[in-house]
């Protein structure tokens, strides 16, 4: 996991306008902007915001640029959200506000046929930099993969700067391998013993989609698996609630008739207006050409708060997050989706301390959409003044940041750090103590730190050898921090040390 910080302070704007990004300049303060002046070289830096809707954007608003170019490019029309716009509204503010620009085009790209003319006409403008805040909870492989990121790539290998949010999916997400099936025959598939996954609905009144999609995506949207899942929701009484069963079978539906065949390998179970209490998620194995290798994943989304009981750790980036040559931007005060991917590479790429930008009439937007926006932002002023800034010059500057992430800076420091929380990630012969200081508790082992499985196996590795390995225990995630900033880690985060690191007075948990 790593975090960019940009040392790029540009001036207050004077123009006003109805709901505006509140206090630009801790936006720019917060990405280390106060050494550089807005140019009227960012006229010639080209972003695309590729997103659902704009709602509420008019040229003569004020909100952007008078240059600001609204796209429709198929006859699929926007969602009504402003979404988009506010994303634009970020990345203007961090940039200056300037009437000269950034030159923005704002692209509808709700739903795939846009994405796909979107990914057209960035190419065709010589876009220098696009944003796109979403994420498909299919069309991928979990590496990089599918008919998505084949379109991203796509854009990408022509010289544009993809700036992808990483997504909201932190701790929603469940991992596992369908693995070969001689007769299926409707088979429920295992996980860890139980033939179902287990989650608990906190409130009243929520809507809660479950989305099932497995590792059988080509980069052409027009192949048809034949490689067949259904998808059923038990409530605790073991009353079937939902369920998907379209059928996989190397078919596409007809178009305008309807039909239970399916293209994807996916399946969908929306569940609106569900009461609280525990249900159950049942995966059956419909066909016979499964392999060992194949994996499915289950996305659970909802309005409020879930509790996904039976979720697995990290791999829980979604297309196109997922593509090599895309920056994922995570967001350190959100519940971030985290890698790594299926074949091993560490994602989010880059991590934005704080995401919280508060507009002028009260809303706030927080999170790794906001998060990439500030980040697009901080790259337009970079273009301004180095025009050749592309992706290897970024990728390389992202590299000798280290493998960091600046602790949520929201976290209460009255939360307790339990010994027995401490014992579950060490050795069981290891030596372990406890030493309180002046901020944080830090724990004392036999052991290199990044000998302990439960830190060795989330691919955590120091960028420099003094780098201090450090935990969350509220999102149980582990990360190198460079030694010089020791005293920027706050409670509840733990310090993990080598015994002959250091002498204290010391106490046994």
């Amino acid at each position: 996991m790593k975090k960019i910080i940009l040392f790029l302070l540009l001036v207050p704007s004077l123009s006003f306008a109805t709901n505006e990004v509140f206090q630009p300049e801790k936006l720019r303060l917060n990405l280390g902007l106060q050494n550089h002046s807005p140019s009227v070289k960012i006229k010639d830096v080209k972003i695309a915001v590729l997103d659902n809707g704009f709602a509420g954007y008019k040229k003569e608003s004020g909100l952007l640029p008078p240059s600001t170019e609204l796209i429709e490019l198929t006859q699929i029309p926007q969602a009504e959200t402003s979404h988009g716009l506010s994303m634009a509204q970020i990345i203007w503010s961090v940039t200056g506000k300037l009437e000269d620009g950034p030159k923005f085009y704002l692209i509808n790209t709700n739903g795939f046929s846009n994405l796909k003319a979107a990914v057209d006409f960035v190419i065709q403008q010589k876009i220098d930099i696009v944003l796109y805040s979403q994420t498909w909870s299919f069309g991928g492989n979990f590496d990089g993969t599918g008919f998505i990121n084949a379109l991203v790539t796509k854009a990408i290998q022509t010289g544009v700067i993809w700036i992808n949010a990483a997504g909201n999916n932190g701790g929603i997400v469940y991992n596992g391998w369908v693995q070969k099936q001689e007769d299926p025959s409707g088979t429920d598939l295992k996980f860890n013993g139980n033939d179902y996954l287990k989650f608990e609905n906190k409130y009243d009144e929520n809507n809660i989609t479950v989305t099932l999609s497995w590792t059988d995506f080509k980069e052409t949207e027009l192949y048809n698996t034949q490689k067949d899942l259904d998808l059923f929701v038990y409530d605790e009484k073991g009353t079937l609630v939902g369920s998907s069963e379209l059928i996989q079978k190397g078919e596409a539906p007809k178009a305008g008739e309807p039909s239970q065949l399916s293209s994807h390998a996916r399946e969908v179970v929306s569940l609106k207006g569900f009461n609280r209490g525990n249900y159950q998620i049942k995966i059956k194995v419909k066909s016979k050409n499964f392999e060992n290798q194949d994996r499915f994943r289950v996305l659970l989304k909802s309005d409020k708060e879930i509790d996904f009981i039976d979720r697995t750790t990290g791999s829980e980036i979604m297309p196109p997050a997922d593509n090599p040559n895309a920056f994922a931007v995570g967001a350190s005060d959100n519940p971030t989706a985290v890698g790594p991917t299926f074949d091993g590479r560490v994602k989010p790429d880059v991590w934005i301390a704080d995401s919280r930008v508060i507009f002028t009439n009260g809303n706030e937007i927080q999170g790794t959409s906001s998060a990439a926006a500030l980040l697009v932002g901080a790259l337009g002023v970079l273009k301004t003044e180095v025009p050749t800034f592309d992706n290897d010059r970024l990728r390389k500057h992202i590299a000798t940041l280290g493998n960091t992430k600046t602790p949520p800076d929201l976290i209460p420091s009255s939360v307790s750090i339990l010994s027995d929380w401490v014992k579950g990630f060490v050795p069981t012969d290891a030596k372990v103590m406890l030493q309180s200081t002046r901020n944080y508790p830090v724990v004392l082992t036999s052991v290199d730190p990044l000998e302990i499985p439960a830190i060795k196996n989330t691919g955590t590795h120091r960028f420099a050898p003094d780098d201090l390995i450090v935990a969350s225990p509220l999102n149980r995630w582990w990360y190198a921090f460079p030694k010089s900033q020791r005293d920027q880690i706050i409670s509840p985060m733990v310090e993990f040390r080598k015994m002959d690191l250091g002498q204290a007075f010391w106490k046994f948990p």
